[in-house]
């Protein structure tokens, strides 16, 4: 049933832990008819009026992003770890530039995804 309390389309929509879907009427909160409607153990999830139901398909986003992130992350440690050893191996200055010089962009490359990857799992959780 997609019709809530009053006949009307519902306000909120939330999906249970059991698969089923919820709903409420803004209505419902102040005409007190929330008694053995809110049956999700953990709680109703708003998704929004009646909008797509994004949560399913935003744990894809969060999990990619997840993985976007600890790579660029792997990025920055091979940098560092690079960076370290090519000061460690004594050379001259103009050749520790020209090392440095190649290594920069690999750190350039792995802060942005990153940083991506951080902004997708911002961007599940909020839409999720």
């Amino acid at each position: 049933n997609d019709r809530g309390v009053h006949g009307a389309a519902p306000d909120y929509v939330w999906r249970c832990p059991s698969g089923g879907w919820g709903t409420l009427q803004q209505g419902d909160l102040a005409a007190g008819a929330l008694a053995g409607r809110l049956t999700c153990a953990a709680g109703p999830r708003a998704v929004g009026s009646m909008g797509p139901k994004w949560g399913d398909n935003m744990d894809m986003v969060i999990w990619g992003g997840a993985a976007v992130t600890l790579i660029g992350f792997a990025g920055i440690i091979w940098t560092i770890l690079s960076v370290f050893r090519a000061k460690r191996a004594g050379l001259n200055d103009a050749d520790l530039r020209l090392r440095l010089n190649r290594i920069l962009p690999v750190n350039l490359a792995a802060l942005l995804l990153s940083v991506v990857g951080l902004m997708m799992v911002v961007v599940g959780i909020v839409l999720g």
